[in-house]
């Protein structure tokens, strides 16, 4: 039972996006991200991302 949940909430995340604020500036990979910048992550991608979750996300 608690794999089907947490499938499900895998597939139907019950948050969308997260939106952060760089206090500071910060490097992610070859990106720097200057200070006061909102940055949008979008849970729903990285949740049906093949290259995080195999061909059958």
């Amino acid at each position: 039972m608690n794999m089907i949940i947490s499938e499900s909430l895998r597939l139907y995340p019950p948050v969308i996006q997260l939106v952060k604020k760089a206090e500071r500036e910060s490097r992610l990979g070859k990106l720097i991200v200057p200070t006061n910048i909102d940055s949008v992550i979008p849970i729903v991608a990285l949740h049906h991302d093949p290259q995080i979750w195999g061909q059958d996300a």
